[in-house]
């Protein structure tokens, strides 16, 4: 077994198919599926089952993903602790860094420009998902850091408070609003999609709120952009995050439908030794933005 043979097993863990697994290799099909094979003729078991359209990794084979993403941590901080020419911990040269819709189009840009003026020669990528996407990459090894509201409850996990903002609810600037929660039932709602945290939130409060099943949902939505400019067309009420409010829509008046969210930076302790240390600074980046909000304790 090589560290070749483990970063291919996580690229198709990642992927979900060989095909486009070789493909973000750059190698070809064919070595890539002889790699996966002698290092499972080696390991004695299959690590990954075969099906049609789907791979999916096995019961051992999620033990020995476990193992192979605490490896690549360590070798990564080795490789850092190698390259460094001060006693200083070093980030990597690039940071992989995932969020959600609101995080990535509304925090992270200000954020990243400001945290590129101390580190200038790091590449920073970032990755935009649902909350089961965020979490995945940060499990799986894809990611540096995730931004999420999602307690992640993991030994080999660290965590730090991020920033925080408020989910309300929105209807076109021309458009009638409801007065009341009793009214709100006589408008038509769009929903942001299932898999998202800001519906998830606002799920929580409508059952709260014994209004759960009882709006008028005449549209669901799987991207955040897509929800807001249907806001805009007047097509109905969302929810949104307040730091994503266009000039287009107002917050409707009835506060208890306001959902006050706390965003949190997750990063895996073996990565690297920089990692904490760059994580309080981009918390403290995001905390002294002018659009965000400090939390209500």
């Amino acid at each position: 077994m090589n560290l070749k043979q483990i970063l291919y097993f996580l690229q198709i863990y990642r992927d979900e198919s060989f095909t486009k697994a070789a493909a973000n290799l750059a190698v070809t099909q064919p070595a890539l599926s002889l790699q996966i094979a002698q290092l499972e003729k080696e390991l004695g078991f299959s690590l990954l089952d075969r099906n049609p359209g789907r791979i999916e990794v096995t019961g051992k084979g999620k033990t020995f993903l476990i193992h192979a993403v605490d490896i690549l941590d360590s070798f990564q901080n080795l490789e850092n602790a190698l390259k460094q020419n001060t006693g200083q911990p070093m980030l990597p040269e690039q940071l992989n860094i995932a969020a959600g819709g609101a995080i990535c189009a509304w925090v992270l840009p200000d954020v990243i420009g400001k945290l590129k003026q101390s580190y200038p020669d790091v590449r920073i990528n970032i990755l935009e998902g649902d909350r089961n996407f965020i979490r995945h990459t940060l499990l799986t090894g894809r990611s540096d850091y995730t931004i999420s509201t999602e307690k992640i409850h993991d030994h080999r996990i660290e965590s730090r408070y991020f920033c925080s903002d408020r989910i309300v609810p929105v209807i076109a600037v021309k458009s009638r609003a409801p007065g009341d929660l009793k009214s709100l039932k006589d408008f038509p709602v769009l929903f942001y999609h299932s898999g998202s945290s800001i519906q998830n939130i606002v799920e929580e409060r409508l059952i709260k709120l014994n209004l759960h099943g009882k709006l008028n949902v005449v549209m669901e939505l799987h991207s955040l952009i897509s929800l807001i400019k249907s806001v805009e067309a007047g097509l109905g009420i969302g929810f949104i995050s307040e730091l994503s409010k266009s000039t287009a829509i107002k917050i409707l008046t009835i506060e208890d439908l306001y959902c006050q969210r706390k965003f949190y930076i997750y990063y895996r302790k073996k990565r690297s030794a920089a990692l904490s240390e760059t994580a309080a600074e981009l918390a403290n980046i995001a905390q002294k933005l002018p659009n965000i909000r400090q939390p209500d304790y």
